[in-house]
């Protein structure tokens, strides 16, 4: 083979591997890993309930900032600041910037303990894996 036919073959392996999604928002909550699964429902789903519904989701009417974390979407595609959640990338999600008071400093009135934060940490560099569907009514 050629140096021409290698850097080829190459720069398409790259291009397949760029492509490829790693994690769809669209995914039936099905095909998730069952341990994801069961952190999110056991650490993010009650943190996001009680310290973040109130004011982000279909009972806060409006919901602040138009972002919505009561369901899978809502929660990806953020509000008036753009993306909330960046999977794999914490460090680039806007939720992560927030609950380590990066930024804007959520929730209020006060900083969530460092466990929790770790947790939201930890489940969005795995993936930011949510079961929940569609939006809540």
């Amino acid at each position: 083979m050629t140096c021409h036919q290698n850097r080829c073959i190459a720069l398409a392996v790259c291009v397949a591997a760029l492509a490829s999604p790693r994690s769809s928002s669209a995914e039936p909550p099905g095909r998730h890993d069952s341990a994801a699964v069961r952190f999110f429902e056991l650490r993010i789903r009650p943190v996001l309930q009680k310290h973040c519904f109130k004011c982000h989701s279909a009972t806060s009417k409006p919901a602040k900032g138009n972002l919505r974390l009561d369901f899978r979407d809502g929660l990806r595609t953020g509000g008036d600041s753009g993306p909330t959640v960046i999977p794999g990338r914490p460090d680039k999600s806007l939720l992560i910037r927030a609950l380590e008071h990066r930024g804007p400093k959520m929730p209020p009135p006060g900083k969530l303990p460092r466990n929790v934060v770790a947790d939201f940490r930890a489940w969005v560099l795995d993936g930011a894996v949510d079961p929940r569907t569609g939006p809540a009514a």
